[in-house]
């Protein structure tokens, strides 16, 4: 059964992240490529919602990190509790 992304803290289902050393990745902006046909891609990088056909953008930007590579050294993976604090599960 495929769980949707959007909803799964709802379940109290866990929610797992990875953090990384900010020089040991390479980020970009997402670009037209990255996005496909998705009609709510903007440049930049900008993220927001459309609602009744206006885009309100919430000034935050999405970057994109190209996979492939080992998790750099220096990342830990984890788990997020509900107080919104970390439980370490892995270093790298």
């Amino acid at each position: 059964m495929r769980h949707d992304p959007n909803t799964i803290h709802l379940k109290g289902e866990p929610i797992y992240g990875i953090a990384v050393p900010q020089k040991a990745v390479a980020l970009r902006l997402p670009s037209v490529v990255d996005a496909g046909a998705n009609r709510h891609f903007r440049f930049g990088g900008l993220v927001g919602v459309e609602h009744d056909g206006v885009w309100k953008s919430s000034n935050v930007r999405e970057w994109v990190l190209n996979g492939g590579a080992p998790v750099p050294k220096g990342s830990v993976f984890f788990q997020f509790n509900p107080d919104g604090s970390w439980t370490i599960l892995r270093r790298y």
